[in-house]
């Protein structure tokens, strides 16, 4: 069994239930909430107890005890990728909130305008941007009824947020919120997209 103790930074998400809670820089994902707190919200303080697990390859806390020590905190501050090390199964930043800035999609046909219907469904969005110089492409899954299912597609630029999931040898990126997809700021560094 393990404690920790963390801001949750997602609303529940995908089939297994799961919610993201960071902790410092790191986090993690919690599954199976089986007593205690159960309907977790992004922006409360938890403390959780569970058994460390496997889940389609990512370590996950499960059949988790969650209290609750406050609510309406703010997200942590999220971690600006910086390095193509940052985006990897070996990254220290699993589970935690990250942004991709200067991003562009690869293809503006996959992003959902029109809500996903089936609740447990996600669409895989790629974008490209200018980590390190390389292009990516890097996988953003956005999921049936997140705040960003079914709304307009970003055109030019943008900055994408959300909690770096890494699943076996997937890494990827899952925005849950409106505010996680603003207009990319100028950066010299990063114009060539």
């Amino acid at each position: 069994q393990v404690t920790v103790t963390g801001i949750v930074t997602s609303p529940r998400a995908g089939p297994h239930s799961a919610y993201y809670v960071q902790f410092g820089i790191s986090g993690t994902k919690v599954v199976q909430v089986v007593d205690g707190l159960t309907d977790l919200m992004a922006g409360m303080e938890i403390e959780v107890t569970g058994t460390i697990d496997s889940l389609d390859g990512e370590f996950v806390l499960s059949n988790s005890v969650a209290a609750l020590l406050s609510e309406d905190n703010p997200l942590p501050e999220p971690v600006k990728l910086t390095s193509t090390e940052q985006w990897s199964v070996d990254s220290d930043l699993a589970g935690s909130r990250i942004t991709l800035e200067n991003v562009s999609l690869v293809d503006a046909s996959e992003w959902p305008v029109s809500p996903l219907s089936d609740e447990d469904s996600v669409i895989v969005v790629m974008v490209k941007g200018n980590l390190e110089k390389l292009s990516g492409p890097f996988a953003i899954y956005i999921a049936a009824g997140s705040e960003l299912d079914g709304t307009i597609v970003p055109e030019g630029a943008f900055n994408i947020t959300g909690v770096l999931d890494i699943s076996g040898e997937q890494v990827k990126l899952i925005p849950f919120i409106i505010s996680d997809k603003d207009v990319a700021t100028a950066n010299e560094e990063n114009l060539d997209i």
